[in-house]
């Protein structure tokens, strides 16, 4: 429906900063002008897809993606079939086993939810916190396995998002890891004015 549509892409995130952002890595990597598989977490209708396609036209894959809401998950595979994503590597749980043993890629989007860290969620507790905390440690279990050459998160600008995931994230120590606020309107001259808070890790060689 339309207002499942806005609710979708609404939770999205911009492609201006994500495509910037993997474009960095890809020249630091390498990797720019190879092809390249694409694996995701958390999806949602994933516009770090259509990053993907700006930075590399035609030349990937999408291999796996997990996302838990059904709706979203059509949507994947609408969007992204024609990539390469198939009905059996859409996971519903981006902790669960299947997602963590997806096939191995050269890129890695993962971007849990905001809701637990939003200042604008009225609920928001500690222990809702430390649960979301615990699943996104779980589905970080697919970088230490796998090892992309490339590892892009998103989040909120919350201490409780910034602190415990860049903490996190130095425990994948065969990474460098760049990380900051970027906004869509600010930076990239965009008519959406949402900023966010994105880690950048390109695997050492």
């Amino acid at each position: 429906s339309p207002r499942q549509a806005v609710a979708l892409l609404g939770q999205a995130v911009h492609v201006a900063p994500a495509a910037w952002l993997l474009r960095r890595a890809a020249q630091k990597a390498g990797v720019l002008g190879r092809a390249v598989t694409y694996v995701s977490a958390f999806a949602g209708v994933d516009t770090i897809a259509e990053a993907m396609e700006r930075v590399w036209p035609s030349r990937w894959r999408y291999a796996a993606a997990s996302e838990c809401d059904t709706v979203a998950r059509r949507a994947l595979l609408a969007a992204w079939g024609p990539r390469g994503l198939e009905e059996g590597y859409v996971f519903r749980d981006a902790a669960g086993d299947d997602a963590r043993d997806a096939p191995a890629a050269d890129v890695w989007a993962c971007t849990p939810s905001c809701r637990p860290f939003s200042r604008r969620n009225h609920r928001q507790s500690e222990e809702s916190v430390a649960d979301e905390l615990v699943v996104i440690e779980r589905a970080l279990g697919y970088a230490r396995r796998a090892r992309p050459r490339i590892v892009l998160i998103e989040n909120v600008c919350e201490p409780a998002a910034v602190q415990s995931l860049s903490a996190m994230l130095r425990r994948l120590g065969e990474y460098e890891w760049e990380h900051g606020l970027l906004c869509p309107a600010v930076h990239f001259g965009e008519g959406m004015t949402r900023a966010r808070y994105f880690w950048l890790g390109t695997r050492r060689a």
